[in-house]
């Protein structure tokens, strides 16, 4: 198949395939960070207790699936971009986000002192165990991304079903880099931020799909008031 050349921009296949190959892109992605989130979960559920002395015991055990979901979010990153456009992605040499490995410490040692029973203050350092590993992943396919040499005009969230509202929103905003577009909160399943090129904007075209129905629900407005409600907290 010959290049489209859209805008200043040299895509290896259409503009249909190129969305196509961005929802496939997502979806592995997701996957992966599925699975990373699963394991390191495992790691902090099989400590035998949750000392500080056992910070170092979690950070040995879950750092090789870290390091794997890092990898594997950058390599599925470098191929997605890859496959799009006309340039090989560097995954060499990147440098990601610190992993905050004392959070599911922090998390049930807060849990504790608020009173919450054990098995459910622990249960709650688990749901943070398991988002590293799921951050670790989609934060390794962001930096990758971002080491496109192509000219983007910024960069756009993705939505997903699973997303809180709040995150489906700001999905609808266009970022003027990688960094700004990489963020999240605890249970937050976002996916990472995908480029937007020159007169072709795929993460648009997902999240155009999900917007009629998010207007209807009165998504847009119940964020927006929420969002007012702060600027005067603030003021």
């Amino acid at each position: 198949m010959a290049d489209e050349e859209v805008g200043s921009v040299l895509l290896r296949v259409s503009h249909v395939e190129a969305v196509d190959l961005t929802l496939a892109y997502l979806e592995e992605v997701d996957r992966l960070a599925q699975a990373v989130g699963d394991a390191v979960r495992e790691v902090f559920r099989d400590l035998t207790s949750i000392d500080r002395s056992e910070v170092a015991a979690f950070i040995e055990g879950a750092t090789p699936y870290t390091t794997a979901g890092q990898q594997g979010g950058a390599d599925l990153a470098a191929a997605y971009l890859s496959e799009v456009l006309d340039e090989t992605i560097s995954v060499m040499d990147l440098r990601f986000p610190e992993i905050p490995f004392d959070g599911p410490f922090l998390r049930t040692w807060h849990n504790i002192g608020e009173g919450m029973p054990y098995s459910e203050a622990r249960s709650g350092g688990e749901s943070v165990a398991e988002m590293l590993g799921h951050d670790a992943t989609t934060n390794g396919a962001s930096t990758a991304s971002g080491q496109t040499k192509t000219k983007l005009r910024g960069w756009r969230r993705p939505i997903q079903a699973k997303a809180c509202e709040w995150c489906r929103v700001v999905g609808t905003q266009l970022y003027k880099s990688q960094e700004s577009a990489t963020f999240g909160h605890h249970g937050c399943r976002c996916k990472p931020p995908v480029p937007v090129f020159d007169f072709f904007d795929p993460g648009k075209e997902i999240n155009d799909a999900r917007l009629k129905e998010l207007r209807e629900s009165g998504a847009v407005k119940r964020v927006s008031e929420a969002r007012e409600r702060s600027r005067a907290r603030e003021s």
